[in-house]
Order: structure tokens, then C-alpha cells, then sequence
């Protein structure tokens, strides 16, 4: 029983990652995220993701195989229309991948305010310049998405990791979308 409770103690204070620390990525926006991550570098994100604008903020883990982003933009679109926007990004999110598996696609009150959420795992399959899948090119990606609408912007809050890290992430994820805190 006592190297039971010392083996535990030992996998708990390895667990660094389960930790998880308030952080304020803009003046109006707090979420805790875990004690290790730390912000991406510019050369980092441009990297990892193929984006025309920088996202307003990004952090990873020490593998650099889990990341947390936010980013928005301006938009039309008000809160009453979070149903209908919902189906678009699900569209959206569908066209983008060749195989998606939703764990998650709601509306849900988080924190006093509506989110979509989507929460799944997809399949993107590399293809040559003909457009014909390269063997062995199929890449699995865990991702939970947050879309909310808020002064003339949609904000989206993304975690994503590899589906094969989705067991040890996931749990993780969830605590982390459930954190986020935005002042009206």
C-alpha cells in the first residue's frame, strides 16, 4: 500500500499540465490554461498553421503537440443568430476535412454567455498536385471549438492536438473552454 500511494503521489506531481493558471490574452479575455503552456512564437505559428493574419493569441505545450488559440474577427452576425451560425462553421468544419466524427456540436451557456461548441475528431488526407491521395498521408486531429458572438466580432476558441494524444487531452480541453471568461 505505500508504494501504491508513493507511485501515485509520483504520477500526480508529473502531471504538470493538469495544473491549470488564469491567463489574460487580451484585455477583456481570461481563460486558465495548463501551468506549462506558453505562448507561440510568430516563426512557431506560421509553421504549425497556414493563416493570411496572425491569430490575436496562441500557446502550446513544451511538445509542442497540444495548442490553444483565439482569434476574431469582425462580423454582421448578432447573438440571435448563433443557431444559424452554428450550421454554418458545422458546413464550414465538414468541408474542410474528409472524415469528421462530432463528440460535441451544441449551443451551450458557458460562464453566462452562449457558445456553439464543437468538439470532434477529423481526418484530413494529404493529395498530390492531381488531387489524388498520397498513401499514408491521412492526419488525425482532435479539436473543441467555441464560437461566440460579441460587440461585432465572432471570437473562436480552438484546442487541437493529435487524435492519438486525444485520450490524455481531452479531459484537459473541456476545464480549459469552460474557463473562458469575456467582460461585455
Amino acid at each position: 500500500m505505500k508504494y501504491l500511494l508513493i507511485s501515485f503521489c509520483c504520477l500526480l506531481a508529473g502531471l504538470d499540465e493538469g495544473k491549470l493558471v488564469k491567463t489574460k490574452i487580451t484585455k477583456d479575455i481570461t481563460v486558465s490554461l495548463p501551468q506549462t503552456f506558453r505562448a507561440m512564437t510568430d516563426d512557431e505559428i506560421a509553421d504549425k498553421y497556414l493563416t493570411a493574419k496572425r491569430p490575436t493569441a496562441m500557446y502550446t505545450n513544451p511538445e509542442r503537440a497540444a495548442d490553444f488559440g483565439f482569434n476574431q474577427t469582425e462580423t454582421r452576425w448578432r447573438k440571435v443568430d448563433m443557431p444559424m451560425l452554428k450550421g454554418v462553421y458545422k458546413g464550414s468544419i465538414a468541408g474542410l476535412h474528409g472524415k469528421v466524427q462530432f463528440v460535441q456540436d451544441t449551443i451551450a451557456t458557458i460562464n453566462d454567455r452562449q457558445f456553439i461548441v464543437f468538439e470532434f475528431v477529423s481526418e484530413v488526407t494529404d493529395v498530390d498536385a492531381e488531387g489524388k491521395p498520397r498513401s499514408g498521408s491521412a492526419l488525425r486531429q482532435y479539436s473543441y471549438l467555441q464560437y461566440t458572438v460579441e460587440g461585432g466580432k465572432i471570437m473562436v476558441f480552438n484546442f487541437t492536438c493529435p487524435a492519438q494524444l486525444q485520450p490524455k487531452w481531452q479531459a484537459t480541453a473541456r476545464a480549459i473552454m469552460g474557463s473562458i471568461r469575456i467582460k461585455s
